[in-house]
């Protein structure tokens, strides 16, 4: 970028699984450490995952985002990615998902994880902007160039300063806009806007989604954790429905750490539906699993580090009364396991 050292330190490591379902195996894994060793505050913080997909044949790519699952991704303009350099028929999508945000600045009002509640505790940041640039040197929405162009793009602005709009190019006169190419899952521009829809000519793609604004104060440390997802159906030819089906599971997958989980009905042919009653809940909630069976279960409380909170040995019933008691309002995970060590998990938030 051509700018001053702004002095952070930066831990990253890149991981996967081998699992017996094909969206994880499918899957990559980065986590990011990120400390503040300088002596300066840092503020309007952003932390970008920028992607130059080249999905097989790089010259007739489309790009979008799922503001809802808060994903970017990359696919075909077409359902034939030219060969020799493509996929051939039906090929296939990537996304990158924002599985763990950066941690929001206490009280500042927004919905940064946008569940519906502001300022929880321990909120995260996840997608808050998607922008799109071809590759072409010298333009706006081209290559970025020098510090001024790199930190518009974080922010959802082209590098001459035109704010993004919700039109086909994000730069004609129009409504202002976080995200381009959203189709219909931005809430603020809930019109539909794709590459497909606009008629775009396909090109060489590269994106960019961010996660901001926040502040790092001297020797803060913020964790974030993204996956790149590939998926491909050469059945139908939907990769990209494909691709948000793949999502779902690697988020769950995350949310339960990493913890391939399965209905205990899927594995032991029972029907196990679970449910909770409140969730989010300050005093109590009830948790009821309804399975045809007689094992004795096993009910395991996790924070969002991983720690165990709150075990139940030796549940004989269908039912599981949970106090808030000693818990600190946030996020937990669960794990419910049958005597063979077979388990279902989800998620609580506590009040």
């Amino acid at each position: 970028t051509n700018s001053t050292p702004i002095g952070l330190e930066v831990q990253a490591q890149a991981f996967a699984f081998s699992t017996n379902s094909e969206a994880i195996n499918n899957a990559t894994f980065f986590q990011y450490k990120i400390i503040n060793r300088s002596s300066s505050t840092l503020t309007e913080t952003y932390f970008g995952h920028w992607a130059d997909p080249d999905l097989g044949n790089a010259t007739d790519d489309y790009v979008g985002c799922d503001v809802t699952r808060g994903m970017g991704y990359c696919y075909n303009a077409d359902a034939n990615d030219d060969l020799p350099a493509g996929y051939g028929l039906n090929p296939p999508t990537i996304g990158i998902d924002f599985l763990e945000g950066p941690l929001a600045d206490p009280n500042d009002g927004i919905d940064n994880d946008r569940d519906g509640t502001t300022d929880e505790p321990g909120e995260q940041i996840i997608m808050s902007k998607f922008l799109y640039y071809n590759n072409v040197n010298g333009a706006p929405d081209g290559n970025p160039d020098g510090f001024a162009h790199f930190y518009n793009y974080l922010r959802g602005i082209w590098g001459d300063g035109l704010p993004m709009t919700h039109t086909c190019n994000g730069r004609d006169p129009g409504a202002l806009a976080n995200f381009m190419y959203p189709g219909t899952t931005d809430p603020d521009n809930p019109t539909n806007l794709t590459e497909a829809s606009c008629g775009n000519p396909a090109g060489d793609r590269r994106f960019l989604e961010s996660a901001g604004t926040f502040t790092l104060m001297p020797g803060a440390v913020n964790f974030i954790t993204a996956s790149v997802i590939w998926a491909r159906d050469t059945i139908n030819g939907s990769s990209l429905d494909s691709l948000k089906t793949a999502d779902d599971i690697i988020q769950q997958f995350y949310d339960s750490c990493y913890e391939f989980t399965v209905s205990i009905n899927e594995i032991e042919g029972n029907n196990c539906n679970l449910t909770i009653s409140p969730n989010p809940f300050s005093l109590q909630t009830l948790i009821q699993f309804n399975c045809l069976t007689n094992d004795e279960f096993k009910f395991t409380l996790f924070d969002v580090n991983g720690k165990i909170v709150r075990k139940i040995e030796k549940i004989t019933s269908n039912q599981i009364t949970l106090k808030k008691e000693n818990l600190e309002s946030g996020i937990y995970f669960f794990k419910l396991e049958n005597s063979k060590g077979k388990f279902t998990a989800g998620k609580l938030v506590v009040e």
